[in-house]
Formats: C-alpha cells, structure tokens, sequence
C-alpha cells in the first residue's frame, strides 16, 4: 500500500499501562481513580517534538441522584515528555450532567 510507504519505521517498543479503581462509598456516591503512564525509548528517527513518555491520573466524584440523573465533577492531569526533553502539563476540571430517558416501547 502507497500510504505506509510515507510512515516512518518506529524501532521503539511501547510500554506502560493503568491502573484504576472504583468505590461506591454509600448508595447514591460513587468516588473513581485512574492512573496511567506509556513510555517509549529515545529514538534519534523520531522528531524532537514527539512523544517520549505521557502519564495521567483522574479523580472523579460523582452523584447518582435517582433512576434517571446523575452528576459530578472530575480532576485531570497529564504530563507529556517529548523525544527532546521538554516537559508540558495540562490540569482540567469537568463537570458533568446525565438525564436517562426511559424508552417505553409498545407492540400494540
């Protein structure tokens, strides 16, 4: 195929995994933790600016209202390290809202 002609060939072998965890502290909150990491050795055909290694965790709280609503807050952050060395890191907070619709359906 054409197309694979033009990607470079990547020596690296990817590594790393997550871990993550879930507890549902009384009925109606449930409390969420993940973390992550992948790593790929240096590699001089990469350019400067990709990526060498990235590593996340979240931290999500969340409210389960009744049957059909839900809501909650969650805490993000990443770091990423490039082939070159440099280092960035993004924080972020989301919230989120959920309404289930219940779908009655009729074979009459």
């Amino acid at each position: 195929m054409r197309f694979l002609e033009d990607f470079v060939r990547i020596v690296a072998d990817p590594q790393g995994g997550y871990l993550a965890g879930q507890w549902r502290f009384r009925p109606d909150w449930t409390l969420a933790l993940v973390g992550g990491e992948i790593t790929l050795e240096n590699d001089r055909d990469l350019p400067a600016d990709a990526m060498r290694r990235t590593r996340y965790g979240t931290l999500s709280l969340v409210r389960q209202h009744d049957d059909h609503l839900s809501y909650g807050a969650e805490f993000a952050y990443g770091m990423r390290d490039n082939q070159a060395g440099d280092r960035s890191e993004a924080p972020r907070v989301q919230l989120n809202l959920t309404y289930r619709f219940e779908h009655n359906r009729s074979d009459g």
